[in-house]
C-alpha cells in the first residue's frame, strides 16, 4: 500500500519504547526512505546497522541499490557497490539486476556489458536481461551470450527462450533457428513457449517452416497448446492467396487428432482460405464439420458460407443458409445481401436478384456499389443490356 511515511513513524515510536530495532526492521526503514528520497537520512540508517553489530544482509545492500537506481544515481551506486565488495559484500543477481536495468535505461548498454562480464556471469540474470533488453540492443545481448558460451557457461531453457525471443522480434529468425538447433545439440528440450515464439515468427514471415517445427514439436513429446495451432492456421491462410491453405487444412487434422479443436475465429480464417483458393468441396466439408460441433456461428462465418455455397452452383443451400439467418437472430447486413443477389444472377435468377434489392430497402438496408454490380454484371452476362443500363 506503500504507506512509507506510517511505517517510519511506527518505527520512531518502536524506538521511543526503548526498544532497540532489529536488523530487520532497519532494512525496512532504508526501503522508506528511499522510496521517499531521503539519501541522507538512510546513509545514517545504515551506519547504525554497522553501530549495532548487525551484518549487512544482500536484502539491505539491494535496498539501497534500489534507491539509488530510483534516482538514477548511476555513480553513486557503482561506489556504493564497489565498498560493499571491498568489505566483503557480494552483490546477488538480484542488485546486479537493479543495477543493469537502470544502466540500459539511461543508455548506458556498454558498461552493463562490462558488469556481466566483472561478475561471475550468472545465467539467471542473463537471460533476464537479454528478456528485458530493448529494441535495438542485439548486438549486446550477441556479445553477452557469446561471453557465456566462450566461458563454458551451461545455459538454461530461460536463457535460450529470451534469446530466441529477442532474435525473433529482430526479424533475424535464421539466427534464432541457429540458437535453437544449438540448444537441441546440447541436451536442453525446448518448451512449449519457445516452440509457439518460433512458429508465430515463422507466421509472421510467411514461411513455410513454421509446419515442420510443429512436427519436431510432436516428435520430441512437447504438446502444443490449442493456441500453437491456431496461430499456425492463421498463419497459413494468410498465405491462401498463393496456395498454401493446404497446409493449413493439415494443420487442422493434426489439431483434431491430438484431441484439440480450434476456435470459431481459426475455423473461419480457414473457411475463408479455402473458398479463396477456390477449394470448394474442401470448404463445405469444413462448414459442415463446423456445423456438427454445435459451434455458434457469426454473421462472418454465415457470409463466407453463403458464398461458397453460391460458387460451388448449391444455390438451395445458400438459399436456406439466407433465410435462416432471421431465426438465428441476425440481420442480414449489406454484404450478405449482395453475395446471394450475385448467386441469382450468376444462375440467371434476375427477377429473384431484383426481388431481393427491394427487401434490402424495405428492411432499411441501402444497396451499396458492389450490389448494383452484382446486378449490372448479371444482366450483361444473360445479355440484358437494356436493363443493365437502368442502374448505370
Amino acid at each position: 500500500m506503500k504507506h512509507y511515511s506510517t511505517v517510519i513513524t511506527l518505527i520512531k515510536e518502536i524506538e521511543s519504547r526503548r526498544i532497540a530495532p532489529s536488523d530487520y526492521t532497519l532494512s525496512v526503514l532504508i526501503n522508506c526512505l528511499c522510496h521517499l528520497n531521503r539519501v541522507d537520512l538512510r546513509f545514517s540508517v545504515l551506519g547504525r546497522i554497522f553501530k549495532l553489530g548487525y551484518l549487512l544482509d544482500q536484502v539491505t545492500l539491494s535496498t539501497l541499490v534500489k534507491g539509488f537506481c530510483l534516482q538514477s544515481k548511476i555513480v553513486e551506486v557503482m561506489t556504493l557497490v564497489d565498498e560493499m565488495e571491498n568489505k566483503g559484500y557480494k552483490p546477488s543477481a538480484v542488485t546486479y539486476g537493479t543495477i543493469i536495468n537502470t544502466l540500459c535505461k539511461s543508455g548506458e548498454t556498454s558498461v552493463a556489458v562490462v558488469l556481466l562480464k566483472k561478475m561471475e556471469m550468472c545465467v539467471y540474470l542473463t537471460s533476464w536481461w537479454i528478456h528485458s533488453g530493448k529494441k535495438g540492443m542485439l548486438t549486446k545481448v550477441k556479445e553477452v551470450f557469446d561471453a557465456m558460451i566462450h566461458k563454458g557457461i551451461e545455459l538454461d531453457v530461460v536463457t535460450y527462450s529470451s534469446l530466441i525471443d529477442t532474435l525473433g522480434k529482430e526479424w533475424m529468425l535464421t539466427k534464432a533457428k541457429e540458437a535453437f538447433n544449438v540448444m537441441i545439440q546440447s541436451g536442453i528440450d525446448p518448451n512449449v513457449i519457445i516452440y509457439i515464439s518460433i512458429i508465430d515468427d515463422y507466421c509472421l514471415q510467411n514461411k513455410m517452416e513454421a509446419l515442420k517445427v510443429l512436427n519436431l514439436m510432436l516428435v520430441r513429446g512437447c504438446s502444443p497448446f490449442a493456441f500453437t495451432y491456431n496461430i499456425l492456421i492463421h498463419g497459413y491462410c494468410g498465405l491462401c492467396r498463393v496456395g498454401r491453405s493446404q497446409a493449413a487444412v493439415e494443420v487442422l487434422h493434426k489439431m483434431l487428432d491430438y484431441g484439440q479443436h480450434p476456435n470459431l475465429q481459426a475455423y473461419t480464417v480457414l473457411l475463408d482460405g479455402l473458398f479463396k483458393n477456390q477449394q470448394l468441396t474442401q470448404a463445405i466439408t469444413l462448414f459442415l464439420q463446423m456445423k456438427n460441433q454445435g459451434l455458434a456461428f457469426n454473421i462472418v462465418v454465415y457470409n463466407i458460407s453463403i458464398d461458397v455455397m453460391c460458387n460451388a452452383e448449391k444455390l438451395i443451400t445458400a438459399r436456406e443458409l439466407f433465410h435462416s439467418l432471421s431465426t438465428k437472430g441476425f440481420q442480414p447486413a449489406v454484404r450478405t445481401y449482395t453475395i446471394i443477389i450475385k448467386g441469382y444472377c450468376k444462375e440467371g435468377l434476375l427477377n429473384e436478384a431484383y426481388a431481393l434489392l427491394k427487401q434490402m430497402d424495405w428492411n432499411g438496408c441501402s444497396p451499396d456499389y458492389f450490389t448494383y454490380n452484382a446486378i449490372i454484371q448479371g444482366h450483361l452476362l444473360h445479355k440484358e443490356t437494356s436493363k443493365a443500363m437502368k442502374y448505370l
